[in-house]
């Protein structure tokens, strides 16, 4: 690999193990989900290299054609060491798992009700190397006693169970009906937490790139998409708890020609046919149609990060779709290519049910 004087277009990495220049490194992947940990693994040459890297050593590392990506310097904690003949690799995790393997905390609700969840999930976030200090935007969204956040857990738990709050309705005219904008955390560089909410869903969103199959930059299979359906209600039943005689059933035709019935029954606390048939209206137009992802593989991704919203264009879409980025992998080896994933959270039917009642 190139060191820190390379040509424009060579690649180059400079990286360190607990502070000492450390270029020993053949290749390296680097991949990324909302809501979790940045995990690095790499390829190691020579018995020095991998000499420097013991268990719980830190480890850094920037990237990039002529000049670092921004945004993407790794920092993490080296967890696994596989030493090999000519074949040794090492694995590292950014700072998001010390949440995951925190000290169990018993969090209760006298603490939190009535706090911004964007600040609680904040606080939880303030743990050993963690930098909190660029989270200061708030959410709005408050604490109530009856969401389930509370009991023993790690703080990553706790920071989960915030952020499956966290979730918007979004009712002004610039958005379509039933539109629903999550919050997401990640590390993006270094030590720093953010909280971000891809705004993707207004009309005319901002996008800071356009991918269609038909891109120079797009290698191997081009763009894969994945179509869920298990998450679709075309037909619900809503039944009073109090009379289960009283019951309203709406069909959505064309949901159910396409992608065949996917009934649902619920009870509803109430002895009112209007409000039964509002119930099964609404989640039956919410729920009707699947969840969509593509994966992206392109030859000069690498500077696009969680969150960074995508205009796509793929076959069978008739027309393009404005989606985040929620998932990277990038592999740096003869080539450097990033597969990135775009997509939109879908809400579990019980977290929906939460915000209709």
């Amino acid at each position: 690999m190139a060191g820190p004087y390379a040509p424009p277009d060579t690649l180059k990495i400079v990286a360190t193990v607990d502070g000492i220049e450390f270029p020993y490194i053949t290749s390296f992947s680097l991949k990324h989900t909302v809501n979790g940990a940045r995990t690095l693994t790499c390829g190691i040459q020579e018995v020095e290299g991998l000499e420097l890297c013991r268990l719980g050593s830190v480890i850094t590392i920037e990237f990039g054609r002529g000049s670092f990506v921004q945004g993407k310097k790794f920092t993490g904690i080296i967890k696994i060491v596989r030493p090999s003949i000519g074949n040794a690799s090492i694995t590292a995790i950014d700072y998001v798992s010390q949440l995951a393997n925190s000290e169990y905390v018993d969090y209760k609700a006298q603490d939190y009700v009535g706090e911004d969840l964007y600040f609680a999930a904040a606080s939880a976030a303030n743990y050993k190397t963690i930098d909190v200090s660029r989270l200061t935007r708030g959410s709005g969204l408050i604490i109530t006693e009856d969401m389930n956040l509370w009991g023993w857990q790690t703080r990553k738990g706790f920071i989960d169970k915030c952020f499956g709050e966290m979730i918007e309705e979004q009712t002004g005219t610039l958005y379509p009906n039933q539109t629903f904008l999550p919050w997401f955390y990640a590390i993006h560089e270094e030590k720093y937490m953010e909280f971000f909410q891809p705004d993707h869903a207004r009309t005319n969103a901002g996008y800071s790139f356009t991918i269609s199959q038909l891109d120079q930059n797009i290698t191997d299979e081009g763009v894969v998409a994945q179509i869920d359906t298990t998450r679709i209600f075309n037909s619900v039943t809503a039944v009073s708890k109090d009379d289960s005689t009283l019951s309203y059933t709406y069909n959505d035709e064309h949901s159910i020609q396409t992608y065949g019935v996917q009934s649902k029954r619920l009870d509803w606390d109430t002895s009112r046919k209007d409000v039964l048939e509002n119930v099964a209206r609404s989640i039956t137009n919410r729920f009707k149609t699947p969840t969509k992802s593509y994966t992206i593989t392109l030859s000069d991704g690498e500077w696009m990060g969680l969150g960074d919203i995508v205009e796509i264009t793929a076959p069978g879409l008739s027309t393009s779709e404005v989606l985040p980025v929620v998932a990277y992998d990038i592999v740096v080896g003869e080539s450097l290519k990033t597969a990135i994933t775009l997509g939109e959270r879908q809400l579990s039917i019980a977290e929906y049910l939460e915000r209709l009642g």
